[in-house]
């Protein structure tokens, strides 16, 4: 692996901390970085914009599910490097998936056990069969215990596209957005 990205393993599973706060929450990467507001994501301008409408920034530590760099703290978004990584790539490679589940979740797992006291519940904000998801259930492993929860199911992003086959994204972001607002209000 990139000395870079081993680099970065070895401070996430020892030196990165979060804030304080009623809970953390793992979220996908997206294409555009990087994610402090002003940001070309569309999906972290929402992200913001709904935390601060909703009342809860100051309830939320937010951390970015990443391949190849395991996660980012959001007091560490200002440091990310502009990369992709596309996990088609992975999707399409079973054995380097493999690797990757297992590199990865390694320092998500550190990560967690060392700023468990930080907060009430881990949440994670990913599709159910995304990467992301695999990196965090292979981190709940390590820890023996189901420490970060998966806030969706397949069967909700299933039923999701059943009702909207063409636009489901959309709703998919409706339907995510319900969901976090009654697990984290």
């Amino acid at each position: 692996m990139n000395p870079r990205v081993t680099s970065w393993h070895d401070y996430v599973s020892k030196r990165a901390r979060s804030y304080k706060r009623d809970f953390l929450l793992f979220v996908p990467c997206a294409k555009s970085k990087p994610y402090p507001r002003p940001t070309k994501s569309f999906f972290y301008n929402w992200l913001w914009k709904f935390l601060e409408r909703n009342d809860l920034r100051d309830k939320v530590f937010l951390c970015t599910v990443s391949e190849p760099f395991a996660l980012f703290p959001e007091t560490d978004y200002i440091r990310m490097p502009n990369y992709e990584l596309s996990p088609l790539v992975l999707k399409n490679d079973p054995p380097l998936l493999e690797d990757y589940v297992e590199s990865l979740a390694k320092p998500i797992a550190n990560f967690v056990s060392r700023n468990a006291g930080n907060h009430k519940r881990f949440l994670a904000y990913v599709r159910p069969d995304s990467t992301h998801a695999r990196f965090l259930e292979r981190a709940n492993q390590l820890l023996g215990k189901t420490v970060v929860e998966l806030a969706v199911q397949q069967e909700d992003i299933d039923c999701v596209r059943r009702e909207h086959p063409r636009m489901w994204h959309l709703d998919w972001m409706i339907f995510l957005q319900d969901v976090l607002k009654n697990k984290i209000a």
